[in-house]
């Protein structure tokens, strides 16, 4: 983070459900059986897909088969303006944070025993989060305009954190419009019925 300016902005959601889903896998290039080196898992809040990444085959089977997904998960968002900010796009990093002492146990866990580890994330308020992607999102002049670091910036920073709260809002609620459409989709399908 620059010393000059605030370039990122990290905020939790309530806790919620999230359910990780293996899209493809990663094979060595060999023939015979094999089993996978990696997969690229999507995560899901209900029907909602949040984001995607990849993830070696140690970590992905602890989130796929651990039960460290059962219980629900806070969603840490960090936007970053600073990566790409030159063509208008704004980073938003999630990573789903445990909200029991288990889930906590389970990662720290297979983070000390994989051999490449569970990649932690050092969030805020002495949490720790798992990686859920990147999602890369066109902004405007409200998100990019320079926080200054100092007294000062107060007001400014408010004013960003209000711009990038309407991108977090879309990833974990989805595009306003886009929801209207769904409900008066599914309110013509029970009449229809």
């Amino acid at each position: 983070m620059s010393t000059e300016f605030i370039t990122q902005l990290v905020t939790f959601s309530a806790p919620v459900q999230v359910r990780a889903e293996i899209e493809s896998y990663h094979l060595r290039d060999v023939t015979g059986p094999q089993t996978p080196v990696g997969y690229n898992l999507s995560f899901f809040m209900g029907e909602r897909r949040l984001s995607r990444i990849d993830y070696p085959h140690g970590a992905a089977r602890v989130l796929l088969d651990s039960g460290v997904l059962d219980d629900p998960m806070l969603i840490a968002l960090q936007a970053q303006t600073s990566p790409r900010r030159d063509e208008g796009l704004l980073r938003i990093a999630l990573a789903a944070a445990p909200t029991t002492d288990e889930q906590e146990a389970i990662l720290i866990d297979a983070h000390r025993s994989l051999p490449e580890g569970m990649a932690l994330w050092e969030l805020p308020e002495d949490r720790i989060g798992v990686g859920l992607g990147d999602l890369w999102l066109p902004a405007g002049p409200r998100v990019f305009d320079p926080v200054p670091v100092g007294p000062e910036h107060a007001a400014r920073f408010a004013e960003f954190g209000t711009a990038c709260q309407e991108f977090f809002d879309r990833i974990l609620y989805g595009d306003p419009t886009e929801e209207v459409e769904r409900l008066l989709e599914s309110v013509s399908e029970v009449k229809s019925s």
